[in-house]
């Protein structure tokens, strides 16, 4: 879990005291602020150059590069980056 539903009251309204209530658990509950860090901490492992993000972006492009938009090889395409 990482994060916290709102429950509406009969008007379909998300009141001004249901909002203070989730703000004052995140802010106080040590547990939500350890699975955000853990959360943090695969992110940031996950970016770096030789995470799987950074090298699943890697063959994305490297794919886009030998595909036209209608899936057929091609020797090369300009991106514009």
């Amino acid at each position: 879990m990482n994060g916290l539903g709102f429950e509406k009251d009969e008007n379909g309204v998300i009141g001004r005291d249901e909002i203070m209530g989730k703000i004052d658990q995140l802010i106080n509950n040590r547990e939500f602020k350890t699975r955000a860090l853990n959360l943090k901490e695969k992110i940031m492992n996950n970016i770096r150059e030789d995470g799987s993000l950074c090298k699943n972006f890697k063959r994305f492009v490297k794919w886009m590069q030998e595909k036209d938009g209608y899936g057929k090889n091609v020797t090369k395409i300009q991106l514009g980056l």
